[in-house]
């Protein structure tokens, strides 16, 4: 499962359709694992694969937020220097202003 995870990813970096290539590795699983199963076999074969392909969802959801968090905060960070560098410029305008009209 992860394999194919992989080489999903790395198609999609190529520009490939991801949906068509994720049916190919369907039909290449389909036609290399389950060649000789019974029809029982197979059904336990295929739900094992979408147990893990849910983990793998799960886990790569879960790296997502972190990597959503993570930007957030910086944003966060450069926002309030940003507010500061602000602040700091309408001060010294504020009392450059002040003594000139003395």
């Amino acid at each position: 499962m992860k394999k194919n995870h992989e080489e999903l990813v790395e198609a999609i970096k190529r520009g490939e359709n991801a949906h068509q290539f994720s049916l190919d590795q369907q039909d290449i699983l389909v036609e290399q694992h389950t060649s000789g199963m019974t029809i029982e076999e197979e059904m336990r074969f295929f739900e094992i694969y979408a147990q893990e392909s849910d983990a793998l969802n799960a886990e790569v959801e879960a790296n997502t937020q972190k990597i959503l968090e993570d930007t957030e905060r910086r944003n966060q960070g450069a926002d309030n220097v940003g507010k500061m560098i602000g602040g700091v410029i309408i001060f010294l305008i504020t009392i450059f202003v002040l003594f000139k009209v003395m």
